[in-house]
């Protein structure tokens, strides 16, 4: 099945066993939001690009425990969370000019956002996950209107660009070396931190709150790890050692910053 087969396939809470919020065209999408909706700009010009164009709303998924890169990782909290915890919010999708099924996933609108659409990216693309045998079809997108640029989208849809390469692109416009994107995820992990500790204590109801940070402490961990593992200039640079990017992909997935779940729920 194509990337669009699949995702035709998943209900949304319209249906019974609903796994996302809406899951239809993108221009029905386009008549039940607001003006002010932080995505309306996008998706109109993606609209614009792709009249057929279909939208996937909070997607939920969970964790494969047995995956390797996960016990590397080392991130248990993520286990300790309800079934699904994952939440994409939003998978545009559809067929490029000759037939192709691709899939654009877009995190948030801020340009730190991109680490975690990178996150949601690998987390769907590994093993036993919805994307495992298409991510050469998928792409992490970034919604800062700073750096946004639906040409690529465009390129992709014609037939004029893969998937592959137009990642590429993106990946060196966001962030033009490993190191800026590492020293940006580390400073994203320790800004949930400062915001869950000044936010927690007032809280009634602190449990979607500590979620949230969990699964983004998560995403950032598994974005930061596979970036290193798969960036070819460190893998030069370390005279092709494998192993020793394995290791500097588990360095720097271990400085990130974050807070047990249990003095979470202390605070």
């Amino acid at each position: 099945m194509s990337v669009t087969e699949i995702l035709l396939q998943i209900p949304d809470v319209r249906k019974e066993n609903g796994r996302c919020a809406f899951n239809g065209y993108l221009e029905d999408y386009l008549t039940m939001i607001e003006e002010d909706h932080p995505m309306v700009a996008h998706f109109q010009e993606l609209f614009e690009i792709n009249p057929n164009f279909r939208l996937m709303v909070d997607y939920s998924f969970g964790v494969n425990p047995n995956l390797v890169t996960n016990q590397i990782i080392r991130y248990k909290d993520i286990l300790k969370l309800p079934e699904r915890p994952i939440t994409v919010p939003y998978i545009v999708y559809g067929d490029t000019s000759k037939k192709v099924g691709v899939g654009f996933i877009f995190g948030g609108t801020k340009k730190e956002d991109y680490l975690i659409s990178k996150g949601f990216y690998f987390a769907l693309t590994e093993p036993e996950a919805i994307f495992q045998d298409h991510r050469n079809f998928v792409m992490a997108c970034v919604s800062d209107p700073a750096m946004y640029d639906a040409s690529l989208i465009k390129k992709v849809m014609q037939d004029q660009m893969t998937i592959g390469n137009a990642q590429r692109v993106l990946d060196n416009h966001v962030y033009k070396k490993l190191d800026e994107a590492v020293s940006a995820c580390y400073a994203l992990s320790q800004s949930i931190k400062e915001h869950v500790v000044t936010v927690i204590p007032s809280l009634e109801d602190r449990s979607s709150t500590i979620s949230n940070a969990i699964v983004s402490w998560y995403l950032l961990k598994k974005a930061v790890y596979v970036m290193t593992m798969t960036n070819k200039p460190l893998l030069a640079q370390l005279e092709n050692n494998v192993k020793a990017q394995r290791h500097q992909a588990k360095v720097n997935a271990d400085s990130l910053v974050f807070m047990p779940l249990s003095e979470m729920w202390r605070l």
